[in-house]
């Protein structure tokens, strides 16, 4: 009963396996309250903001975490992907370069800082981060800036169908491509795999796109 880590995620476990994050906003609150330097329990709270739109307040909470435990990647990395939600692409490289620094084979910033990158117009440095970590991603974003439409095409079509390859990161990659219909088959395939990450589509900015299109409303 005192694992306050124990406590964190059997709460994220269920508001993410349930698609009902508001549900966790009040027991992490708690938990935060009563362990104010605990940097777990500040971090699930900030994603939960974060899912919610509450961007301002994922930061805040984010930057609290990263205060009490500040070598560590993944906070970093959350952070990152906060302020990229916000717009605020400087600040987000410059975390996320941070984590880089102390941990240059850190996966997840990696590829968050391609994304930070791609947002903010820079499409060579995208596809070099990206390409350090996932080669076969970085030649499909140098393809893409290169308007090299049918190696996109059949990038595309070839992880549409391996088996295994998450349908949320193949949106993301359709839309990076400027294919908004495919993107959305892709999301309507998460859904029915009710892959957790989908708790974010409403916030990512790189679904800002399809936002106000019946399919994605629906």
């Amino acid at each position: 009963p005192a694992v306050t880590e124990a406590h964190v995620w059997w709460t994220m476990t269920r508001a993410f396996g349930r698609w009902r994050i508001e549900d966790a906003l009040w027991p992490l609150a708690r938990l935060v309250r009563g362990h104010p330097h605990n940097p777990e329990a500040r971090d699930a709270l900030a994603h939960c903001l974060a899912a919610l739109g509450r961007t301002s307040e994922a930061i805040a909470e984010g930057q609290r975490a990263l205060a009490d435990d500040p070598l560590s990647p993944a906070l970093r990395a959350g952070l990152g992907f906060f302020l990229r939600c916000a717009g605020r692409l400087d600040e987000a490289a410059q975390v996320l370069d941070e984590a880089l620094e102390l941990h240059p084979d850190w996966t997840i910033a990696r590829l968050e800082l391609g994304r930070v990158r791609w947002a903010g117009g820079e499409l060579g440095p995208a596809a070099a981060e990206i390409g350090r970590v996932e080669p076969e991603w970085g030649r499909f974003l140098e393809a893409i800036a290169g308007g090299r439409r049918r190696e996109v095409t059949r990038s595309l079509d070839a992880w549409r169908a391996t088996p295994g390859c998450a349908p949320y990161w193949l949106a993301e990659r359709a839309m990076w491509a400027a294919e908004p219909e495919r993107a959305l088959d892709a999301l309507e395939r998460a859904f029915e795999q009710h892959q957790l990450r989908l708790a974010y589509a409403a916030v990512d900015p790189t679904f800002s796109p399809l936002r106000a299109t019946p399919r994605f409303l629906s």
